[in-house]
């Protein structure tokens, strides 16, 4: 089940998110069918898959952005799987293959800030252990992108030949971005 999602994740569901609304739905619909399948693996068997999936170009907004019921029930199940941030390094090969001209962590760090933004703290859904949760994650994410900066790659790219895209890591660092997280956890703990 979990070879099925590193595929799914490099080849099919960027295309699907890319593409109309029909293909948008489709990419859902995948979507929810790969949940299903994390849903039935332990708290450590999910974050390897969990990082395939999240660093599918493109599928944070694709979630975010659908108006199907499906899409939200989609995005609360995917918070909900969520186990604590990787202590090993089994998850760093994974962060270093390229998909869409980009390495995964790049696409992983831009997924999940939609998710923490768009979906997380608008919708206020999201208590402090989970927004605690997810910026662990990021973080986690962040230091693979800062750390591959450093060893000589880039965290910004070319996609297709296309001007540099710029990083995920500068919309974190926006004052939008942060007022919004500030808000966010001050009315869930005032503290």
């Amino acid at each position: 089940r979990t070879r099925v999602l590193e595929r799914l994740s490099a080849e099919v569901l960027p295309r699907a998110s890319r593409g109309d609304a029909q293909a948008a739905s489709q990419a859902v619909d995948m979507v929810a069918l790969c949940l299903a399948g994390l849903e039935s693996c332990s708290w450590a068997e999910r974050q390897r898959p969990l990082v395939y999936l999240l660093s599918s170009p493109g599928i944070g907004d694709v979630l975010c952005h659908s108006s199907l019921p499906l899409a939200k029930e989609c995005l609360n199940r995917l918070i909900g799987l969520f186990p604590a941030v990787p202590a090993n390094k089994g998850c760093d090969p994974v962060l270093d293959e390229r998909v869409e001209e980009q390495p995964r962590r790049w696409w992983l760090v831009a997924n999940m800030a939609s998710i923490l933004e768009q979906f997380l703290m608008a919708s206020g859904d999201g208590g402090g252990k989970t927004l605690s949760l997810w910026l662990g994650w990021i973080c986690w994410a962040k230091d693979h992108i800062l750390g591959a900066h450093a060893s000589g790659g880039s965290p910004a790219g070319r996609i297709g030949g296309a001007a540099p895209q710029p990083s995920p890591l500068q919309r974190l660092h926006t004052s939008g971005f942060v007022r919004a997280l500030v808000m966010a956890v001050d009315k869930d703990d005032p503290e």
